[in-house]
């Protein structure tokens, strides 16, 4: 399976060297790819159910998985910067 962002936002009143939230779609968007080819290639391998075992490139941590009809939740805590420049 591969994992796919449903919506990202930018919350009003963002301002990103002087643009308003209207005139940042093209970086949403580009956000939101980038992020899910980010995450799918580094949940390639898929993810460990057991805390123990927990190894992950991507340092996560508090994962909680909700299981509904039709649907997977996963939440997590996710360390980006060190998991991106290999930090600990």
């Amino acid at each position: 399976g591969r994992l796919s962002l449903t919506k990202l936002t930018f919350n009003p009143g963002v301002e990103f060297f002087g643009l308003t939230v209207n005139q940042l779609e093209g970086l949403r968007k580009s956000t939101k790819s980038a992020l899910e080819n980010i995450i799918n290639a580094v949940l390639n391998a898929g993810v460990p159910l057991s805390a123990s075992s927990v190894n992950l490139a991507l340092r996560m941590s508090a994962i909680h998985v909700s299981i509904a009809p039709g649907a997977a939740l996963v939440q997590a805590n996710v360390d980006l910067y060190s998991s991106f420049y290999n930090h600990s």
